[in-house]
């Protein structure tokens, strides 16, 4: 067993997602109504007439600096083994720089991180391909490589630190073709619980491979389904609700896929079959990635997002958010200082530690 991070070896990061598009003010309830509550009907029924549209009013409440703000982040990174990943492994190697820097400022972290790596193929538990294999690693666990991928080790001796994390998601190629990316961080997680962090982290998954998500299926195959204790198949619905239950906001759990998009002609069950990956980074929050286009541009797009979200307020995750209703005030005051992106709110310029913020909202289920 393998993990990068002192105790662990695993290697995450912090990140809080936001955009660029200016707020909208509310229009369909009026923010002097002070009998409204949290989850109440405001528009439409609850039948089966889909012109009725059904909206609920949200209110939720922070305290700048306060405990409802994510303090750290831990980043999985799961990483495809298989044949056809050498490239894809070298990309990943070389542009990590790109990634890392977002998280460094003047040789410092700007928030704690610890970072964890697996393959697709950790499910295997009759294996030891689990956390941090490396070139190196063979079945016998004495030979596998430590890795400390802490923002501590990173502070310390940053050449070291960067050139661990690229041993330790040198998995090798010559792992399983059948592709388990969430069943192999699931796995990760009920054996190695204690590695991460608690409500007040971040957890970020970044899935790396060519071919499709199969953690719905036992056999590669794909004849034989996964069932859950209930008889019921673990969809990409399914397994996003699992990650997600681990945290008391759903908010906190983004994945973040860097996958082909369209499969090769000639090659079966390469790229993103069924939109699964798609699908999973649009239920979290996150953002599908082209294995085929620039390493560079995409983990920088991450790691800023990761930061983004680190410095904002997480509303609801299992709320669909009407951004045009969003309505914001600090201390009583309407704000318009403010951007919102994947269900969260970050301020141009942070209220003053201490302010009380309250964000009111219409949203559907």
């Amino acid at each position: 067993m393998k993990l990068a991070v002192v105790s662990l070896k695993f290697l995450l990061i912090l990140a809080i997602v936001t955009s660029c598009r200016p707020p909208q003010e509310a229009t369909d309830f009026n923010l002097t109504q002070g009998d409204l509550k949290d989850g109440d009907l405001i528009k439409g029924d609850l039948g089966d007439d889909p012109d009725k549209d059904p909206r609920y009013y949200g209110e939720e409440s922070f305290v700048q600096n306060g405990e409802a703000q994510v303090s750290a982040v831990d980043i999985i990174w799961v990483v495809d083994n298989s044949g056809s990943m050498k490239e894809e492994q070298q990309n990943l190697k070389d542009n990590f720089n790109s990634f890392i820097k977002n998280f460094l400022l003047d040789g410092k972290a700007r928030y704690p991180f610890k970072m964890g790596v697996m393959t697709t193929e950790a499910y295997r538990t009759n294996e030891n391909k689990d956390f941090f294999q490396g070139d190196n690693c063979t079945s016998s666990i004495t030979n596998c490589e430590m890795y400390d991928l802490t923002h501590q080790a990173a502070e310390r001796d940053f050449a070291k630190f960067e050139a661990d994390f690229k041993a330790a998601v040198g998995v090798g190629i010559n792992g399983s073709g059948q592709e388990k990316s969430l069943y192999s961080a699931h796995t990760m997680y009920q054996r190695y619980e204690n590695w991460f962090g608690g409500d007040d982290t971040l957890s970020i998954y970044i899935l790396i491979s060519d071919e499709q998500e199969q953690s719905h299926y036992v056999d590669k195959d794909q004849s034989k389904p996964l069932l859950d204790e209930n008889g019921e198949q673990y969809t990409i619905e399914k397994w996003a609700s699992v990650f997600q239950a681990k945290k008391d906001n759903a908010s906190k759990t983004r994945f973040y896929p860097i996958v082909r998009f369209k499969p090769i002609p000639g090659q079966d069950g390469d790229g993103d079959v069924g939109n699964r990956y798609e699908k999973l980074a649009s239920l979290t929050g996150g953002k599908r990635n082209d294995i085929d286009k620039p390493f560079d541009d995409i983990l920088n797009g991450i790691g800023t997002t990761i930061i983004n979200l680190l410095d904002s307020f997480l509303l609801n995750g299992e709320r669909k958010i009407i951004e045009q209703s969003i309505v914001v005030t600090v201390n009583g005051v309407v704000s318009k200082d403010w951007v919102y992106a994947d269900k969260s709110i970050k301020f141009n310029n942070p209220p003053a530690d201490a302010a009380k913020i309250v964000i009111r909202y219409e949203y559907n289920q």
